[in-house]
């Protein structure tokens, strides 16, 4: 998947450097637990998603480095992605992850953001999950994400490129539905949130070429 839109629905924009020289600022943290299934057999592989919202210019962000009280793990990503959604500016990262098959560890959590000039800032945050989650497979998922479930559904084009990521469209009563809607895509997934969407789970893929023509076509 090549977009990370999916984890929070932000409308991305481009942002352009600048030469500000300001301290980095850190003003909220959002995270999320993302439980990814390849297939309907498989238990998913788990990964966490920090972003970061900054009160300095988001633009210089260097690195973002993440720390578990409860383990004493930590995790560096430089690989950092921006964001501007509601006149906030975000940077962060999609994709830390436990090595072999260790989940990432609930509990608090201290977030430090770097930016270019090697200015530091830091802050806190919590991640909590269903721990079963982690054993669960595709068609327990939802409602191990206990109530107040939300669906959303993620499609993508010939390019893996995102396209679409909101509730499902009234008149899409089906999934044949979909394809006949956006003739541009290619295959979608579903995506369940829990109640206050810090956790979210991503079904496996279903390909245009599993979904029968419309009646008459």
């Amino acid at each position: 998947m090549k977009s990370p839109v999916p984890l929070f629905a932000f409308v991305v924009s481009l942002l352009f450097f600048s030469c500000s020289s300001s301290a980095p600022d850190v003003k909220a943290v959002r995270a999320v637990s993302v439980f990814d299934y390849a297939d309907g057999d498989s238990y998913p592989r788990m990964r966490l998603a920090v972003f970061t919202e900054a009160g300095s210019d988001v633009r210089r962000a260097e690195s973002i480095r993440i720390v578990s009280k409860e383990t004493g793990w930590e995790w560096k990503a430089t690989g950092v992605e921006i964001f501007s959604s509601d006149a906030k500016q975000w940077a962060g990262y999609t994709n830390f992850v436990s090595s072999g098959d260790r989940s990432i560890p609930q509990g608090a959590y201290t977030v430090f953001f770097t930016d270019a000039l090697g200015h530091d800032a830091e802050s806190s945050f919590s991640v909590f999950y269903p721990a079963s989650l982690a054993r669960t497979r595709s068609a327990e998922a939802k409602a191990a994400l206990g109530k107040a479930v939300r669906e959303r559904i993620a499609v993508y084009d010939k390019e893996d490129v995102l396209i679409y990521f909101d509730v499902r469209k009234a008149e899409w009563k089906t999934d044949d539905d979909v394809w006949h809607d956006m003739e541009n895509a290619f295959r979608m997934r579903l995506c369940f949130l829990n109640a206050d969407k810090s956790v979210l789970c991503f079904m496996p893929f279903i390909d245009r070429s599993e979904i029968l023509p419309a009646n008459g076509e």
